[in-house]
């Protein structure tokens, strides 16, 4: 009987935050170049869920981003492709609904905003519906990751990829409306 693939090949799990910037070297060797789910824990709560990948500069990012005092162990599951990714993450988000992964569309959006992209020299665009969906290609996205995952095929970090018009001939990074 042929064995099935396994959907985690290896993990990591309840490492500190503080391990991670101490023996960060140790852990970028771990997960260099690996595509996974990765879960943040406040107080052995998981506080956020996130896919990536590249594992290595998604956890390094969290040492710094909005998140970063605001959880104190993580978790990473590393995954042989990424066929499932997506799933697993909206699985996760659903079931478990994470406090750190929750941001009200309607407290970001009071209007529909157009968005653009730049992808293999190409202008991309969408627009973020007033009910917080993206519109990409008439289809809707309830993230601009998922959004802009469409676009690229693979997974990707949608508040980074897109950009709006902050004012006229300004475009910036969706990521701006967060800060």
């Amino acid at each position: 009987m042929a064995r099935q693939a396994q959907l985690v090949s290896q993990h990591l799990e309840n490492i500190s935050h503080e391990a991670l910037s101490k023996y960060q070297d140790v852990i970028r060797s771990y997960v260099r170049g690996r595509q996974g789910i990765y879960a943040l824990y406040r107080k052995n709560e998981i506080y956020y869920v996130g896919l990536a990948s590249n594992l290595r500069s998604r956890l390094k990012h969290h040492l710094r981003d909005r998140h970063k005092k605001l959880w104190d162990r993580f978790s990473v599951y590393l995954t042989i492709g990424d066929s499932h990714l997506k799933e697993l993450e909206s699985l996760i988000l659903r079931t478990v609904k994470p406090s750190g992964n929750h941001s009200d569309p309607e407290s970001y959006v009071r209007q529909s905003i157009k968005l653009r992209a730049s992808f293999r020299g190409a202008l991309v665009k969408a627009r973020v519906r007033r009910n917080g969906l993206i519109r990409y290609k008439n289809k809707d996205y309830n993230s601009p990751s998922h959004a802009a995952s469409a676009v690229v095929k693979r997974s990707c970090n949608g508040w980074t990829f897109w950009k709006y018009e902050r004012a006229p001939g300004d475009w910036v990074f969706l990521n701006e409306l967060r800060r």
